[in-house]
């Protein structure tokens, strides 16, 4: 790995994810089922993906489009029921 990655790594694990996604997800637990609240797990990789193309100038492999496709896929499928018990009580 080189050394920026090393870095945005250590940035992340250091300093912006532990402070600000506690904050970002205690806050949505009180408006948002936990359901919802916890869909960023999945979708993070597909913004890491789409940024390390953009920013890094890294290759996106057929392999990446399939993984890519199951992780949303699995999103819709694990929240599809309780958007539509959701969107039936209003």
């Amino acid at each position: 790995m080189h050394r920026s990655a090393w870095l945005g790594f250590l940035y992340l694990a250091v300093f912006a994810a532990p402070s600000l996604l506690i904050s970002a997800i205690r806050g949505c637990w009180k408006v948002r089922p936990a359901a919802q609240v916890s869909s960023y797990v999945y979708v993070n990789p597909v913004v890491a993906i789409l940024l390390g193309a953009v920013i890094g100038k890294e290759t996106i492999t057929v392999l990446h489009l399939v993984s890519l496709g199951i992780i949303l896929f699995g999103v819709l499928f694990i929240n599809l029921p309780k958007y539509k018990i959701l969107k039936a009580q209003k």
